[in-house]
Formats: structure tokens, sequence, C-alpha cells
């Protein structure tokens, strides 16, 4: 009888929800990174996704078919009747009626455990890094089938900080929170920073491990950079999701004090580049009705990595100001580039790229117009930070699960 190796079970569910929503967040990108370390670890394994009716399971073999699809709904196969109408009330009914046509298993829930223990075999580990699927019966189901249940939880933003996350969204993640804490065999953490708060919040009683995330810096393609990011003007780019942590309106204050104090030619210019996000609108709005909007701020949604990176590249700086992370992948990745960073004074900040930064107070504008002055010029260029990869995390995690 052959000793067959332990099955891994990833839970896809917030790639295949997120999919074609505009650019991946930083959780996303983790997800992601996990199905491209599953595919790269020749292993056999599954990729799981909460459907509308239940649950898709996928052989490994057809991930890389997957990850493509993530990356590029528009190469989706148009779905039949039947795809349409069992996946017409999700975001992106074409992804779903794709999976369905692939998938080796379609499962109501409560058919989820027999099947994991047929295939499993009570060896191997359901795996679930999106903050999905923890507050419901799905990690039980994954326990009662004799897999270990490996949880990542990046922060605990929406308990410490509920006025900066949509309406529901702490009463979600206390739940998921519960569930992760009754129900996982081990839970991973991001960051030193991020295991603290969460340790205020819940008794892990020993299962919680720091596994500092990959960073991999995309490869820049100069051809696609947009029209209004002139190489030749000092130009600084801040990158995430638009959202109100992301404390993006002490940069609107910051821009409006230069466009007062400098000549009109001299006024660096600010790339904004991330998703609209939850309570963006006032903000955005604001920026929408100010001279600054088109001359001296630019926004952009949807570009590729290869031409952020560019724009990463050929910047001053990027700029932080972010009031709460987990783990924080801009100033992680423009450090790895030589990239100079102004960022807020946050403990997971320093604990991931160290004295790197310029670090300032998240309501000072003053402090960052004079940390920016100076590196409009050229010529500011750093060495490359040294951070670990997404190899170094893997051996981490898969030496634990």
């Amino acid at each position: 009888m052959t000793d067959r190796p332990p099955l891994r079970i990833l839970d896809i569910t917030r790639l295949v929800a997120r999919a074609d929503g505009g650019p991946l967040t930083g959780i996303d990108r983790v997800e992601r990174a996990y199905l491209k370390g599953l595919i790269a670890a020749h292993a056999p394994f599954y990729l799981a996704s909460r459907a509308a009716l239940g649950w898709l399971l996928i052989d490994g073999a057809d991930a890389r078919k997957v990850l493509g699809w993530i990356d590029n709904v528009a190469s989706l196969p148009t779905p039949g009747l039947a795809g349409r109408i069992l996946s017409g009330p999700r975001r992106t009914p074409a992804l779903e009626a794709a999976l369905r046509e692939i998938a080796v298993a379609r499962l109501r829930p409560g058919a989820l455990p027999g099947w994991l223990k047929r295939r499993a075999e009570g060896k191997g580990s359901w795996i679930s890094v999106g903050h999905m699927n923890l507050a419901d019966r799905t990690l039980r189901n994954a326990r009662k089938a004799g897999l270990q249940t490996a949880v990542m939880l990046h922060d605990a933003i929406p308990l410490d900080h509920p006025n900066w996350s949509a309406t529901g969204a702490t009463e979600r993640f206390a739940a998921a929170l519960e569930g992760a804490a009754s129900q996982a065999d081990v839970i991973f953490c991001p960051s030193q920073s991020a295991a603290r708060r969460l340790a205020l919040h819940m008794q892990p009683e020993g299962k919680v491990l720091v596994a500092p995330l990959g960073v991999e810096c995309a490869e820049a393609d100069a051809a696609l950079i947009p029209a209004s990011f002139r190489p030749e003007h000092a130009s600084f780019v801040c990158l995430g999701t638009i959202e109100p942590r992301k404390n993006i309106g002490l940069l609107l204050n910051v821009w409006t004090q230069l466009q007062a104090h400098l000549p009109a030619a001299s006024v660096p210019h600010l790339h904004l580049v991330g998703r609209r996000g939850w309570g963006s609108d006032a903000l955005l709005g604001h920026l929408a009705r100010s001279s600054l909007h088109g001359r001296y701020i630019f926004q952009h949604t949807g570009l590729p990595d290869a031409a952020v990176a560019a724009m990463l590249v050929k910047s001053r700086a990027l700029l932080a100001p972010s009031r709460a992370e987990g783990f924080g992948f801009p100033p992680a990745e423009a450090a790895a580039m030589g990239v100079p960073v102004i960022a807020t004074d946050l403990s997971v900040t320093q604990e991931v790229i160290g004295h790197y930064a310029t670090y300032l107070p998240p309501d000072d504008p003053q402090a960052w117009v004079e940390a920016i002055l100076p590196l409009s010029a050229p010529g500011n260029r750093r060495a490359p930070l040294a951070l670990p990869d997404w190899t170094e995390h893997f051996n981490l995690v898969f030496n634990h699960i």
C-alpha cells in the first residue's frame, strides 16, 4: 500500500469573489501567492471555492487555468444558460460557471466533510488565508474530515478601529475571529505587530505563528505607464485601496500647501494608485472639485502590476500615510526596489523595513511637506532592502502544516 502524501486544500473563495473588481488588495494578493505557491510545490492539492449552491472543488492539475482566469477575467469562456442561471447572483458569474465546468466535485455544504474524508483519508490540511468562511461550519467540517486547519489572520483593524470599517464589518470580523480561535489548529500572522493586536481580542492558546509575507516586485514595464505620469517631473506615488484608514486626506492637505507656496512648475505630482474602497466617496468628491485634480494630483485604477512597478521605479518616493496596517506591502515593495519611503510611524512598518523609511506623524501635514521637498530633487535612490520572499514564507508555513 503506497504512502500517499498529505493533501492540501486551499480556499480561494476570496479571489473568486473579488475577480474583476479592480486591483488586488493585500489580502487578495496573499491568497493569490498561496495559489501560485501550491502550483510550484508539485504536491497534490485541491482548490475550494464557496459557490452559489455550496462548494466547488477543483483539482490542482487545473490550478494554472484557474489562476489565468483570475488574472484575466476577459479570457473566460462565455457561460451557457445553466451557468448563467446558477451563477447569476454572483459578481463574477462567468468565473463561477467556468469553475463549475472543471470542478471534480460540486457539493452542498453538508456534503463537504464526507468528500474531504474520502479524498484526503485523514491526512492533509485545509488552508484559509483570505478571511473568508471562518465564522460558519467550514473549519469544523474540515476538522471532522481529519484535516489540520490553518488560517491566516492579517490584522485586527475592524476591531481596533471600527470607525474605519464598513457597516457590519466589525461584527463579521469578530465572528470570524471566534471561528478561527476555536476551530483553527494553527493561526499564521504576517507580523509580530498583527499578532500582538489579535492577542488582545482572542485567546489563541499557543496556536499563533508569525510568518512574514513574501516581498517580490513585479517586473517594471515603462511602456504601460499612463500618460499623466511624467517621469521627468518630480512625482510621488501613494499605492493602495482608497479608504479612510489610508489617510489620503493628509496628502491632499500637503499638496494644497505645496501649491500655495511653490511656483506652479515646481509643484511635484502625486499619483494615487488603487481601487476605490469603502468610505472614499467624500474624499474623492472633494478631490474631483479641487484645482489640484488633474493638474498636480492624479488617480489611477486598474493598472497592471508592471505599470505600477514602473511608476514606483521612476518616482521620487512612495508615500504611505496609512493609520493602520497588518503588514503593508507598498512600503516593503518600494524598499525592495530602492525607492525612498515616507511613512507614518506604524510599529508594523518599523518591523518590516526598519530604518529604511522616513517616519512621520499621521496628522502633521507640515512635517510631510518638509520631508517631501528635499526628495523632489533627483538622485535620492537608495540601496534596495533585502526582504524575505515567498519561498522563505512557504518554507516556514509548510513546515507547520
